[in-house]
């Protein structure tokens, strides 16, 4: 389930899918009642409690169980672990996704890891935090994360309305960046190997080549150059590729960030093997038969 702020002990799925939402100027201004002059009835009452708290709870940071009043905000509650226990397994959710809340890396995980705060805004109302992206593909048990932070955000200030869009909003750059991370190690043994004299730069013309050649995609890396890789007047500063990005998945440690590699480059191929072999479409398959093909590509 995937909401801004968080769940209580009084959210309903029924009386959410059931939201007269257009009756909401604000969540500061009480909404009329339906009843023309008369006050709100205690369904109604009910129905902007939830409300409140779809948009404005937040994981207890203490741990507390049930709910408690959050003094700070005035309007919704803290959730302890227990609520998000409960409230998953009586709707038969595997996890609760929100936003709403600042994190360091951009997401964070709490609650037994069945509650996933993913926020977008990288160095929010001038600090320093990186800013992240979930992708959790059909039939996959565990989903994806991207970190990302970008230094210079003025030029994007200046644009007008209908450009004011970062690159992070676009699919075509998203799976191009996906492909950059998942072959990293390759990427950095060429910049090294053209840097015969470890300086730690390369001319922006090689720079592009191993773009072009080790991705496979032919791109104008010379014009773009300035969104992927640092430059000054000595050339690029190759070691700054990665700074700002890095691919996540729960189930692995950062000790093995060559085979999150190696398995993503061979994403597709894997994806059409298991298919084949997953004849019931349960998506599973057996131990055995995933060694083995992992281990075959």
């Amino acid at each position: 389930m995937i909401v801004h702020g968080g769940i209580s002990d009084r959210i309903q799925l029924s009386q959410i899918n059931s939201l007269a939402r257009n009756r909401y100027i604000s969540l500061s201004i009480r909404p009329t009642s339906k009843n023309v002059g008369e006050q709100l009835t205690k369904n109604e009452e009910d129905e902007y409690l939830q409300m409140q708290d779809l948009l404005w709870c937040d994981p207890d940071p203490e741990d507390r169980p049930g709910c408690r009043i959050n003094d700070g905000r005035r309007m919704a509650c803290f959730f302890g672990p227990d609520i998000t226990e409960q409230f998953l397994s009586k709707n038969h959710f595997s996890m609760l996704i929100r936003s709403h809340e600042v994190k360091e890396r951009g997401y964070e995980f709490e609650h037994n890891n069945k509650v996933l705060t993913v926020f977008s805004a990288t160095n929010y109302n001038g600090g320093s935090n990186l800013g992240a992206i979930v992708r959790w593909d059909y039939q996959i048990e565990e989903p994806w994360i991207m970190s990302y932070t970008f230094q210079d955000i003025a030029p994007i200030e200046k644009l007008n309305f209908n450009k004011q869009i970062t690159l992070f909003e676009d699919p075509v750059y998203q799976t191009l960046m996906e492909n950059i991370v998942a072959k990293k190690s390759l990427l950095e043994k060429e910049f090294e190997r053209s840097d015969r004299n470890q300086t730690n730069y390369i001319s922006s013309r090689v720079w592009a080549d191993i773009m072009k050649n080790v991705l496979q995609i032919d791109l104008p890396w010379l014009t773009l150059r300035a969104k992927f890789v640092k430059e000054d007047t000595q050339g690029i500063l190759y070691n700054t590729m990665f700074e700002e990005y890095t691919l996540d998945n729960t189930k692995f440690q950062k000790s093995h960030a060559g085979i999150m590699e190696d398995l993503y480059i061979s994403k597709d191929v894997l994806m059409a093997l298991f298919n084949l072999i997953d004849s019931d479409h349960t998506g599973r398959i057996c131990f055995i038969l995933w060694n083995k093909y992992v281990v075959y590509i």
